[in-house]
This record gives C-alpha cells, structure tokens and sequence, in this order.
C-alpha cells in the first residue's frame, strides 16, 4: 500500500470552492483513510502530527513565509508575463492565498478538540513558581514523568492526574492533554527549569564540534 500526493484540495477546490472551512475534497469511493481513521490510536497519531507540524511548518508564520519565498523567486514581473493582469493583482492574489492556507489550516484546528495550554509556556522558572493548565475542553490530563496522559486504546493514564495549576520545586517536564468523551488533543509539553541559568557568550564553551555526526 503506498500513499500518493498529500493535498485534501485539489487547485481546483481552491479556486473553485474558495471557502477555506469547505468539506473535505477527495474521491471517497478510492480512498482508504477512513477505515485506517477508525482505529482510535492510528487516528490520535495522525492528529499529534498536526499538532507538531502547527508549530513548526504549518505554523502560520511557516506557510507565509514558503509563500514569499517562492513568489520571491517568480517575481512580480514574470507573473505579469505569464498572464496575470497587474503587479497589484499579483500582490492581491498572494495575500489572499495567505489568508487562505491560514484559514484553512484554522478550520482543521478546530475540528479536533482544543489544546490544553500551560502559563508559563515552560523555560527557566523560580522555586515555589505556579503552572495553571486551562483547556476549553470538558477535562484534561497532566503528567510530569515525560509519560503521555492517554495510554494506548484511548485509556487515562495511571500516572495522568486532573489538575489546574502546578508549584515547580524542581526541573520538571508537563505533558497535558484535553479531552471530550473519547477523543483526545494533541500533546502539550514544556519543560520548566528551576534556578537555571541562561546560556550566554560568558558562560558557554564550545570545546568540541562534530562535522559529520553518525545518524541518530
């Protein structure tokens, strides 16, 4: 079995259909996510990965920087030349594909149960320093072993416990994760530091540089 080109739109779907919360757009009668989708941990995996890309490449700072980028190397000029009637038209077209990818990337945040978020989002904390964990969502879970909330199967875990807020006394990892009924968020984790001190041209030391590090 072999996965063909990733999109959920076709560039017609974006053209035609316009609105960034549209249904999904795909051939149903030839796809087979859906029976893959019906097992509750192949289903949490595929949404801890969006959940991981919406804070690096799907950011949407990331999406609208791959937008410049690109139109950076087409020009303004050549798409001019290539059929587009103005350069403002040009720069209208980019902004409104900007507000599109966003919008629909926002459309699919939505559709999963919202996020837990943790004040302070982790780093360097004081002894005796407060964590409150809030989420929209009905309940959520937190751990501080470095273990996930959820156990396989879609089970609370033993280790996870119903909490608001948090005193750090010592170096620490929180993992949370909200929940409705069955379905689970993505994860949230953060670490929080105590007493550390911040890493500075004063005090740090490079003493040793792998040019070409075996794989991990």
């Amino acid at each position: 079995m072999r996965l063909g080109p990733i999109w959920d739109v076709t560039p017609g779907g974006y053209t035609d259909q316009g609105s960034p919360d549209s249904a999904l757009y795909y051939r149903s009668g030839q796809l087979w996510f859906p029976r893959l989708l019906a097992d509750a941990d192949f289903k949490q995996t595929y949404l801890d990965r969006w959940t991981r890309w919406r804070r690096s490449g799907f950011s949407d700072a990331a999406m609208e920087a791959i937008i410049d980028r690109q139109a950076a190397e087409i020009t303004a000029a050549r798409a001019v030349l290539q059929g587009i009637p103005s350069e403002a038209e040009w720069e209208s077209r980019l902004t409104a594909m900007k507000a599109w990818v966003k919008g629909r990337a926002a459309y699919f945040d939505s559709s999963f149960v919202p996020l837990p978020v943790l004040v302070p989002a982790g780093g360097i904390v004081g002894a005796g320093s407060r964590v409150t964990i809030t989420s929209s969502a009905l309940e959520w879970w937190v751990t501080t072993d470095g273990s996930d909330p959820r156990r396989a199967g879609g089970a609370v875990s033993p280790t996870a416990v119903a909490v608001s807020d948090m005193v750090i006394s010592k170096d620490v990892r929180i993992t949370a994760r909200s929940r409705n009924g069955a379905e689970w968020s993505g994860p949230v984790s953060a670490v929080f530091a105590v007493g550390a001190v911040p890493a500075t041209a004063a005090n740090l030391t490079i003493s040793e540089i792998h040019y070409h590090p075996a794989a991990p």
